[in-house]
């Protein structure tokens, strides 16, 4: 191996990411977080966006009067962090050198790899909801870097309240209003209406309390509810009754069942793409090096990427853990 260390760590990354490719699209389990998340592709640490509260509507004007003049405010700065993942292999100097297929133990370590980046998102981003309402909070929405920026909500979302809040910890906006977009209702057909209607209706103004359009075109839920939701929402008549209700439920929202949901009991409803970043800093990075120290060959492999909550208000949740 002497005076071909070099070429043969190039070999071996050359192979790793056609491994690592191999697998992940072997890998045809969907993911569900890109569904849900909209991807920003950013270039730095952190991305960081001010919002600014101003009328949106113009106002009826009789001939002999002027303008009205709308005086825009500040909103909410919200600050997401790219983050950093890693995985790491280690072959030994005689494992490599003893071993004639050492590209089979490679390529088996690559493909992994290749499936457990998917797992690693999906359990990453779900974090937003299994955590979404603790009233402690919880890290995974903290924006903050050592050093580098200050999150000032620390581990809530912008406005300092969890994503999902109760009635009894309302978070106020910037006109004064205070709102909620959390339950502690069980699913069915009639919680769900309540919960649809708390976000679309009730909760359907903006930062200075002007009306605005929300809606729904989605439920999140754990794998225990599948067969509950699936009867509310893909029913013709109304579940359990006889005189042929019609189910005004159904195909309300599309059902999106989310296996790494931890709360078996807890549901939520959205806007897709609305109010929810996937930061994409970097995608994979894989090297393979010699550590003449420790006698072993070693395959890294690294990827960059975060999430953050711009607006609440295109998300309600039930029964969801507080703690």
């Amino acid at each position: 191996m002497p005076g071909l260390r070099q070429d043969f760590a190039k070999g071996m990354i050359n192979d790793m990411y056609g491994y690592y490719f191999d697998g992940e699209s072997y890998d045809t389990e969907p993911t569900v977080f890109d569904k849900i998340f909209q991807e920003k592709k950013i270039d730095g640490a952190y991305w960081q966006t001010t919002s600014v509260v101003d009328m949106e509507e113009y106002t009826e004007t009789p001939e002999t009067e002027g303008y009205t003049f709308d005086s825009p405010i500040e909103g909410y700065t919200v600050i997401g962090k790219a983050r950093t993942f890693t995985a790491g292999k280690s072959f030994t100097y005689d494992a490599v050198e003893d071993h004639q297929k050492i590209k089979d133990i490679l390529r088996q370590s690559a493909e992994g790899w290749g499936r457990g980046k998917k797992r690693t998102m999906e359990k990453f981003f779900a974090k937003f909801f299994n955590y979404g309402g603790y009233t402690a909070g919880h890290e995974v929405f903290n924006g903050s870097i050592t050093n580098v920026v200050t999150d000032s909500s620390g581990n809530y979302v912008y406005d300092s309240k969890p994503f999902f809040n109760l009635s009894g910890n309302k978070r106020s906006s910037k006109g004064g209003g205070t709102y909620y977009n959390g339950l502690s209702l069980t699913f069915n057909a009639d919680n769900l209406k309540t919960l649809y209607l708390l976000g679309t209706v009730t909760n359907s103004y903006n930062e200075d309390d002007s009306e605005v359009d929300i809606d729904y075109d989605y439920i999140l839920y754990p794998g225990n509810l599948q067969f509950d939701v699936r009867e509310v929402l893909e029913s013709t008549l109304v579940p359990g009754k006889t005189d042929n209700t019609k189910n005004v439920l159904q195909d309300l929202l599309e059902p999106i069942k989310w296996q790494y949901l931890t709360n078996a009991n807890a549901f939520f409803i959205g806007k897709k793409k609305k109010g929810l970043l996937w930061l994409n800093r970097r995608g994979v990075h894989m090297d393979f090096f010699d550590d003449k120290k420790a006698r072993r060959w070693r395959a890294v492999s690294s990827l960059r990427f975060g999430g953050m909550v711009t607006n609440w208000r295109f998300h309600a949740g039930s029964n969801f853990s507080t703690s």
